[in-house]
């Protein structure tokens, strides 16, 4: 196409820009932002760049970013994609409102929930005005913004009426909106499961089972993903057997569709971990743990956050500290191990959202209970100084 348009036309563009798409999914990062670039170089030269075919270049830059837990720079990204949609298109515009939903979701990631909750309020009372006569595409583009805010919730009923109030903008259930209706039903089960309503959470996960499992059959990674949440519900209903065959149809899936070096794939072992731990297995734990660090060390992406939630878990099994209630053994081995897996968790975690990580008090009470336990009081002054600054976020699904 290059060769015979010229790298100035803007299909050339469009074909970057899929192919940026592609190597995303399989973590070419390197690749993707190659192509993304040269696309928004094509579409400065010819559109300018303040239009919104420019936009979506920047949108696709903030994905690559995120992909690869560059928050700060997604966030930029995300940011001028919306700047130049909202002067070119209008606050009211469908493709407006999905950005905002989108830069939303950046800075919940971000675990700056407060602002990312403020933001989506304020453009809901924009959007809510012309909800009743809006078109299909600003209908969904609204579903999208009211799931947004139920997930940067969380949990409890707010989150649940913003759930229902995304299905109301979705009452035309067809094929095309399957990945809309199972996205809320899945966040719907989400917050029933942070409120302990283990049961509704089940529900709402086999409900978007349900509805993806037709289009787009076993093997499709969103039914994966959704496989793991209705899992999850099942572990804390104690229904192991039925929760470890899912974990495992996940895993399956996610080897055999990105491979055993991808982050969904170690993502999947991740999880499998936690249900060996709640199984106090420690021994099958630990393996799922190796396997998802090894995964997340050959896409070299062991600063992201999801990794300090694996080094902490590891230093948990490690010590048995979530099980065990009686007094901890430690021994020597034990504990210098477990200390060295709270290090590289707090390192992570600093290094990816800071004071911010949800994990981190967790992390920083473990460093201090093994130091205090060894004697080495000087070198938990820092950590308590830390401890006292940090945000303390819940430790939530």
């Amino acid at each position: 196409r290059t060769a015979k348009l010229g790298l100035q036309h803007p299909q050339a563009a469009a074909t970057f820009m899929t192919m940026a798409t592609a190597h995303k999914a399989f973590e070419c990062f390197a690749e993707a932002l190659t192509c993304a670039e040269q696309a928004l170089q094509i579409r400065t030269d010819t559109l300018g760049t303040q239009h919104p075919e420019t936009a979506a270049v920047h949108e696709t830059l903030a994905d690559i970013h995120q992909a690869q837990g560059q928050l700060d720079r997604a966030a930029k990204c995300m940011d001028r994609a919306l700047t130049i949609r909202a002067a070119a298109l209008g606050e009211h515009h469908p493709t407006t409102i999905a950005t905002h939903a989108r830069l939303a979701s950046v800075l919940a990631a971000q675990q700056q929930g407060k602002v990312a909750l403020e933001h989506c309020k304020r453009v809901l009372r924009i959007a809510q005005t012309q909800a009743a006569s809006s078109s299909s595409s600003a209908k969904l583009a609204i579903a999208e913004l009211y799931r947004t805010t139920a997930s940067i919730l969380g949990s409890g009923n707010e989150a649940i009426g913003y759930c229902e109030r995304s299905l109301s903008m979705l009452n035309n259930p067809r094929s095309e909106h399957c990945m809309d209706l199972a996205a809320t039903y899945n966040v719907m089960g989400k917050a029933y499961f942070n409120n302990g309503r283990f049961a509704l959470a089940k529900s709402s996960h086999q409900r978007a089972h349900d509805i993806l499992l037709k289009p787009l059959g076993r093997m499709h990674p969103e039914v994966a993903t959704t496989c793991i949440y209705l899992a999850e519900a099942l572990q804390a209903m104690q229904q192991y057997d039925a929760a470890h065959s899912l974990f495992d149809q996940a895993l399956r899936v996610r080897l055999k569709v990105f491979g055993a070096k991808h982050t969904e794939t170690a993502a999947a072992h991740h999880s499998l971990a936690a249900f060996f731990v709640a199984k106090k297995d420690s021994q099958r734990a630990l393996q799922h743990c190796q396997m998802a660090l090894q995964a997340y060390s050959k896409r070299r992406s062991l600063l992201r956050p999801e990794v300090a939630s694996l080094f902490t878990l590891m230093a948990d099994i490690t010590l048995n500290r979530d099980w065990q209630k009686e007094m901890l053994e430690w021994r020597g081995d034990k504990s210098i191990r477990a200390l060295e897996l709270y290090k590289k968790a707090r390192r992570a975690a600093l290094a990816t959202l800071g004071k911010r990580h949800p994990d981190l008090p967790h992390i920083q009470s473990g460093m201090q209970d093994i130091l205090s336990k060894q004697g080495k009081h000087k070198a938990m002054k820092p950590l308590t100084h830390s401890q006292k600054t940090c945000t303390k976020a819940p430790r939530r699904r």
